[in-house]
């Protein structure tokens, strides 16, 4: 009886990311694992196991966090493609060492972050295309991408912070 509960069947959509710059790679490997375990006791577990408001308001908290981060990544890369628009070759830029993951998206905020963890890369590709263009310097370029693995951490932490809440809530 003890093996059924740990067996039980659940939806997965398997999505292939295909990861480019290491720095997005290095994201993937820090975060990735450790935040669907949080994702999905909040989008899943939570709501199973609490029956207030409480578990809708955390995921509810969960999606703002990410959709704003989404949004701000989105708005960086908008920004630099009409920088690159306007001003560098059109020249493809390959990358060495291109990472697939297979991602199990087993929640609508999985889903989310890897959508997050794809646009990061996209950013940082364009961040690349501005550096080897001599648009970017080296050192802005390392500023650039520091400040967003920071952001990254901090958008982490933060979900960090909503299952610890929804643990003590499991637990009172």
């Amino acid at each position: 009886m003890q093996s059924d509960k740990k067996n039980y069947s659940k939806p997965i959509l398997t999505r292939t990311l295909s990861i480019h710059t290491l720095q997005a790679q290095r994201i993937l490997a820090r975060i990735f694992k450790k935040l669907v375990t949080h994702l999905y006791a909040i989008d899943v577990i939570l709501p199973a196991t609490n029956k207030t408001d409480t578990s809708m308001v955390l995921e509810q908290k969960t999606h703002a966090i990410l959709k704003t981060f989404q949004a701000s990544i989105d708005e960086e890369i908008f920004s630099i493609k009409e920088t690159l628009t306007n001003q560098v070759p059109t020249d493809k830029i390959d990358y060495s060492h291109i990472k697939h993951f297979d991602a199990k998206i087993s929640s609508p905020s999985i889903s989310l972050l890897a959508d997050i963890i794809c646009s990061i890369d996209l950013l940082i590709m364009f961040m690349d295309r501005l550096w080897l263009t001599a648009l970017l310097s080296s050192q802005q370029r390392v500023i650039l991408i520091n400040r967003l693995e920071a952001r990254t951490v901090k958008m982490m932490r933060e979900i960090e912070i909503i299952v610890s809440q929804a643990s003590h809530i499991n637990h009172s």
